[in-house]
């Protein structure tokens, strides 16, 4: 701002008085006003990728529900949902550092590790482990054991922890062994005599739709329970980059508390990106997996917690059956989400 002083000068005093006066007038001028600075433009959301390992389905609610309402976009964080499929290379991804984040089983760590992928899970969804077998109730099965020495088809992914150690621990009798269907469910209604490995989540409810009267025998009933749709990341994001590992945890532990609350919104949203699941499916998965998806761990401790014990006794099953030839550290396959939120 400028300012012109009002001189009351007369002739004869004048120059007497304009050094003086001009003194006074810098002593008067006001401070200048300072140029308001730009406010901080907020910093950029970090982008990063999460590769599922299937379609999206009530399993993945958790992550949905972060992105639905915000979660991720608050702490910092722009996410691509990546929805995977049968084969789907999350631990590759993970040991490529190809992807930030991945959904793995707690098995898929523990063959990673075995062979120095140094993969590790931070957010368990299942605490349960949903792998079952699923065949006619008509048959009159009584247990896992029974459908695996039982004659007929038994449809399952031959080299999957699981049914390697069915093989080694129970042993198959004489039924037609054939690769999985991965959900489908023509073969199981066409053959009285097929059982089909499936989570008791979905595949069960899937059945029933179709008018199909099915028994489910869960895997973890059998002794084999390992945690199931883990988020996991790369050791060495741990190391380097604390920080976005607890931003993660933050957001996906809100969309624990968001889905298990009230998942309509998300299912909706999960809906238009695999439209192959109805509403009413999608409602009736996410009430399913609620016996999986919390615990008595999650109700005390924390959405996602996992107990070292579990994961002792997977490493040592995995050892027994020869599904890893080299030693892994059980406290090194994961680092429990409560902890890693509470840490400074």
């Amino acid at each position: 701002m400028h300012f012109k002083p009002r001189l009351l000068l007369t002739v004869l005093g004048a120059f007497v008085w304009l050094p003086a006066l001009a003194a006074c007038s810098d002593a008067a001028k006001p401070a200048v006003e300072p140029t308001p600075s730009a406010a901080p433009s907020p910093a950029a959301p970090r982008e990063v990728t999460l590769q599922l390992n299937w379609k999206p389905e009530p399993e993945f609610g958790p992550f949905y529900a972060a992105q639905e309402i915000g979660a991720f976009a608050k702490h910092g964080l722009e996410v691509e949902l990546r929805p995977g499929g049968s084969g789907a290379p999350t631990t590759e991804l993970l040991g490529s550092k190809g992807v930030q984040f991945a959904i793995v089983s707690a098995d898929e760590i523990i063959r990673a590790r075995a062979i120095g992928n140094k993969l590790v899970g931070i957010f368990a969804v299942y605490q349960k482990d949903p792998m079952s077998l699923i065949t006619h109730r008509a048959r009159g099965l009584k247990s896992l054991a029974e459908v695996i020495k039982a004659p007929g088809t038994l449809a399952l992914e031959r080299g999957a922890p699981f049914a390697t150690w069915f093989e080694k621990t129970v042993g198959y009798g004489p039924a037609k062994i054939v690769p999985s269907p991965y959900g489908d469910l023509s073969f199981l209604r066409n053959d009285p005599n097929y059982a089909m490995q499936g989570f008791a989540t979905s595949e069960p409810v899937a059945a029933r739709k179709l008018g199909l009267e099915v028994d489910v025998f869960l895997v973890a009933d059998a002794g084999f329970n390992a945690y199931q749709t883990v988020l996991a990341v790369h050791e060495d994001l741990l190391t380097q980059d604390a920080a976005l590992v607890k931003s993660m945890l933050e957001a996906v532990t809100a969309g624990w508390r968001a889905y298990q609350s009230d998942p309509k919104a998300t299912n909706a949203v999960m809906g238009k990106l695999n439209p192959t699941m109805d509403a009413a499916t999608f409602a009736a998965v996410a009430v399913a997996q609620l016996p999986h998806v919390e615990s008595d761990a999650t109700r005390t401790r924390g959405p996602g917690t996992m107990e070292l014990a579990r994961w002792q006794t997977l490493v040592t099953q995995m050892t027994d059956t020869g599904l890893i030839k080299q030693p892994v550290d059980p406290a090194a396959c994961f680092r429990d989400p409560v902890a890693l939120l509470a840490a400074k």
